[in-house]
């Protein structure tokens, strides 16, 4: 697979029982690398156990939440690889599915409509959302969208 960047790929500040998750690598709008994948797993893993953290919420830095699977390495990559990357993002989303907290994708205004327009359509990307006690936010104060 595809070397990176060795900058941290994912973030995290604890703000009392909150701890904020912010997925770094805006300039491929935070699309999930195998290393961006690896260090949430580990992060989501350390919160699960940590009794002292009550809720978790997720952003993106820069202009988007994330772009989901990193399509441009998978189009270079064999059909392994593929398979590869796949065993390691979907225990992520297991993983945020089993989540002891409740776990919050903080969105901005125009990932939260794209999410509306496309990703809502899909069953499974909803029920994995619904499912995992996952709410989309705006970032903005006082708009607060139901997803239902």
């Amino acid at each position: 697979m595809t070397e990176i960047n060795p900058k941290p790929l994912v973030l995290t500040t604890q703000e009392g029982s909150i701890q904020i998750v912010t997925l770094n690598r805006p300039e491929k709008s935070n699309a999930l690398h195998p290393e961006l994948v690896r260090q949430l797993a580990e992060v989501l893993e350390a919160a699960a156990c940590n009794q002292q953290i009550s809720v978790i919420v997720i952003t993106g830095a820069g202009r988007s939440f994330s772009a989901g699977l990193d399509l441009e390495l998978l189009l270079k990559w064999t059909s392994d690889e593929k398979f590869a990357y796949l065993d390691t993002v979907m225990p992520v989303f297991r993983r945020l599915w089993e989540m002891p907290q409740p776990v919050i994708a903080a969105m901005r205004r125009s990932s939260f409509w794209l999410f509306r327009k496309f990703g809502a359509k899909s069953r499974g990307f909803r029920r994995l959302l619904f499912s995992s006690n996952l709410l989309s936010i705006f970032a903005q104060a006082n708009q607060l969208l139901p997803l239902l």
